[in-house]
């Protein structure tokens, strides 16, 4: 099973990347989830998925998300950049899905203690007239390659 986490789970992306988790509950687990200001969309997706923690934008959408969820599901609710940087850097996390709006999604990926980070590379034709693409850790030294 994969835990997962998602950066902008109330944005498009975020939202069908839920819709895939629902049909597929025995491959996927939701660790933790990140949003902006929608935190009614936020509070549907936590009674359902249950995340470990959340994240919203400020304090302020964190305490009206609170006292939606008076029977609190035990989700941590945090806030701000340190609050995505949190959900993140979720350790549990083997997946971290970033479909946050512009640079800001950028940012927060930063988080990532400890977990190896991998790039694309391009190592010839997969025979159907497409490029292959395996992942090489980019952690300094690391010679490993996982297709």
């Amino acid at each position: 099973m994969k835990n997962v986490t998602i950066l902008g789970s109330t944005g498009s992306i975020g939202v069908n990347a839920l819709d895939v988790i629902r049909a597929n509950p025995s491959l996927f687990r939701v660790i933790a989830l990140a949003a902006g200001r929608n935190v009614d969309l936020l509070k549907d997706q936590i009674e359902e998925f249950r995340p470990r923690v959340v994240s919203v934008i400020d304090e302020g959408h964190a305490r009206k998300l609170k006292a939606m969820l008076p029977s609190s599901p035990g989700t941590e609710i945090l806030s701000g950049d340190e609050g995505y940087r949190e959900v993140a850097a979720v350790r549990e996390a083997n997946t971290v899905l970033s479909a946050m709006v512009g640079a800001a999604g950028l940012l927060h990926n930063r988080g990532h203690r400890g977990r190896k980070r991998y790039r694309p590379c391009q190592q010839g034709n997969d025979g159907h007239g497409r490029e292959h693409h395996c992942r090489k850790s980019i952690r300094k030294g690391d010679k490993n390659i996982a297709c």
